[in-house]
């Protein structure tokens, strides 16, 4: 079961595939539908300016959204909650699950750049009180929610993204080392850093006649540069 805080372009494709999903209307998180003064605390919260009780506030925040999402988890019997990609993004469903008792589950794909956020102390441990377990995409990501924001080591596995080439007859045979062709799709911004893969491929670009494509949109300076 899914759920979706804006139209998209996933939605029909997954109901095709027999999935359901449900939209919810967020005050935060709802384009169409968000609110001046609910942006307003958001804002101050992330931040760092409320020095308040930041879980009261946030289930103020999305106390409709989290209403609509505990009726769903009832009505379908949900047994567990994924969060898909940022962990302060995705907090409407760990204030959910926390809720309702039942395990959530984080998975990090994605760091903020530094002083973009701020991470409250209370947050943190709140997370760290009731997610069940942390994904994170690479360690990389790991050391970045475990080192600089707090987050609970021990409850972290690491889930590389990788690809591995495999022969039953063990007959694998290299590369050919011209003319490859090889693509990149990520958002043409800072943090997804393309140098690295152009620093990796480098000698293949210069001394054969393969290509990088790069697919993606982002700020007009990184692309320049």
């Amino acid at each position: 079961t899914v759920v979706f805080f804006n139209d998209n372009d996933f939605i029909q494709p997954l109901r095709d595939k027999g999935i359901k999903v449900f939209m919810v209307t967020d005050s935060v998180f709802s384009t169409e539908h968000s609110r001046a003064v609910p942006q307003f605390l958001n804002k101050l919260f992330m931040k760092g300016y409320w020095r308040l009780s930041v879980i009261q506030l946030l289930n103020f925040l999305h106390q409709k959204s989290i209403r609509k999402i505990e009726r769903i988890c009832l009505t379908e019997k949900i047994d567990s909650i994924h969060l898909n990609t940022e962990l302060f993004r995705d907090r409407i469903g760990l204030l959910t699950a926390a809720k309702l008792k039942i395990p959530v589950y984080s998975q990090l794909r994605s760091k903020y750049q530094k002083n973009k956020i701020y991470y409250h102390p209370e947050f943190i441990s709140f997370a760290n009180q009731h997610v069940t377990q942390y994904l994170a995409v690479s360690e990389d990501t790991m050391n970045f929610w475990s080192g600089e924001v707090g987050l609970d080591r021990s409850k972290f596995t690491v889930l590389n993204d990788y690809v591995t080439i495999h022969s039953e007859e063990n007959d694998f045979k290299p590369f050919p080392k011209d003319k490859l062709n090889f693509l990149c799709v990520a958002n043409l911004i800072p943090v997804k850093n393309h140098f690295y893969i152009l620093h990796c491929l480098q000698n293949i670009l210069l001394q054969t006649n393969s290509k990088l494509l790069l697919v993606g949109k982002g700020a007009e300076e990184y692309v320049a540069e």
